[in-house]
């Protein structure tokens, strides 16, 4: 039980706390918890500072906390970098002669498609393609009813 309310305690201290706070969230007494607070102080394994009358308790990071942050970063940084080469792919992939006028082509193809299914979709509903498109805010000035 004693080590179900110490786990319970460092689980809710993950973000700093009072003890009233603690009491709130665990609904144990504030005797109890200052009690496993002085244990947890003395084990190092908690921390606390007293800001006036209030006395405000966290979590103290262990080592491995600094060693998980650090291959966190490295994570980032290989992501980005991964990124970054994706992007530069595109963009070497888009300049080649003639790959502007395929995409462009197939964004005519989509625009087409789009005008036939707003006139599916005006004619289910009883009203224009004008009115449909509109309900979609796509662009009015390539419509055709």
């Amino acid at each position: 039980m004693a080590t179900m309310i110490r786990e319970k305690i460092l689980e809710a201290l993950r973000e700093p706390s009072t003890v009233t706070e603690l009491v709130k969230k665990l609904g144990r007494s504030s005797e109890h918890i200052k009690r496993v607070l002085r244990e947890l102080e003395r084990e190092g394994l908690v921390r606390s500072k007293s800001i006036g009358r209030m006395k405000i308790y966290w979590v103290e990071q262990a080592v491995g906390g600094v060693e998980e942050l650090e291959r966190r970063v490295k994570e980032l940084e290989e992501e980005l970098e991964r990124l970054r080469e994706e992007n530069r792919k595109l963009r070497e992939e888009a300049a080649r002669p003639g790959e502007m006028d395929r995409l462009w082509e197939k964004l005519e193809e989509w625009k087409e498609y789009a005008f036939k299914l707003a006139d599916i979709i005006a004619y289910q509903r009883g009203m224009t393609v004008k009115e449909v498109l509109k309900e979609t805010g796509a662009p009015l000035e390539e419509e055709e009813e």
